[in-house]
């Protein structure tokens, strides 16, 4: 049975994640207080697991407080995110990471047309831009 662990599994995301998982998978819901994603210790936390894919639905998303720690909003979601990846390959795992629609600030809202992969980023505060990096 193929593995997949879920950071950030008791938020909002990472619970619908898991509860759509597929049955054929292992599906294993990680919580900060297991490891936080902006602390040392990751490849010994995950290797332990042994994840065919890790699905990141980490955030710091409070808009506002982001705009007010921009440090703490980068380290989350561009910092953490890189770690993730450089794990992620060298214990021969995936990473999915989810991102959000701020990264494309307002564009594409007027004709509420879906964004897609060749959608032009340009978001508009700290939290989009800190996913973007991401």
């Amino acid at each position: 049975m193929r593995k997949a662990l879920v950071l950030g599994s008791n938020g909002q995301l990472g619970t619908d994640v898991i509860l759509h998982s597929p049955e054929t998978w292992e599906v294993i819901p990680h919580l900060r207080s297991e490891w936080d994603v902006t602390n040392d210790g990751g490849l010994e936390y995950l290797s332990g697991i042994n994840p065919d894919v890790i699905i990141n639905t980490t955030a710091f998303h409070n808009v506002d407080e982001c705009e007010k720690n921009p440090e703490l909003a980068r380290s989350v979601n561009r910092d953490a995110v890189e770690g993730l990846a450089i794990i992620a390959e060298s214990i021969g795992a995936i990473l999915v990471h989810i991102s959000t629609d701020y990264v494309f600030g307002n564009s594409g809202s007027e004709n509420y047309e879906p964004f897609t992969e060749s959608s032009v980023p340009s978001p508009m505060n700290i939290y989009g831009k800190s996913k973007l990096e991401g």
